[in-house]
C-alpha cells in the first residue's frame, strides 16, 4: 500500500510539473512572439529611415551636379555617409548657396 501511495504521489507531482512546464512553454512562446514583432518593427523603421536618407543623398547629389557641375568624389562620399539632419541642412542651403563650398559651410 505504501508503494502504491508513493507511486500515486509521484505521478501527481509529475502531472503538475508537466502542466507547469506546458504553461511556461506557452508563456515563453508568447514572449518570443512579442519580442519578434517588436524587433521586426524596429528593423522596418530602421530600413525606412535608411531608405529616406539614401533618397535625400541621391537628390542632393543630383541638385549639386545640376547647379555646380561635377561633384568631387570626397564630397560624394561625405554626402552618402551623412546623417539625416545634415542632409536636410544641405538641401536647404543649396537654394541660396553661390558655391559648392557654401552648401557645406559650418554654421
Amino acid at each position: 500500500m505504501k508503494n502504491l501511495v508513493s507511486t500515486l504521489e509521484r505521478e501527481r507531482i509529475e502531472r503538475r510539473t508537466e502542466a507547469k512546464a506546458r504553461r511556461l512553454l506557452r508563456q515563453l512562446q508568447k514572449d518570443f512572439d512579442d519580442a519578434s514583432r517588436w524587433m521586426c518593427g524596429i528593423l522596418e523603421a530602421s530600413g525606412r529611415a535608411e531608405g529616406y536618407a539614401e533618397a535625400k543623398a541621391e537628390t542632393l547629389l543630383r541638385l549639386l551636379q545640376e547647379r555646380f557641375g561635377d561633384v568631387p568624389a570626397a564630397t560624394q562620399r561625405r554626402i552618402l555617409a551623412a546623417r539625416n539632419d545634415d542632409l536636410d541642412r544641405w538641401l536647404d542651403r543649396i537654394l541660396d548657396a553661390g558655391t559648392l563650398a557654401a552648401v557645406f559651410r559650418r554654421a
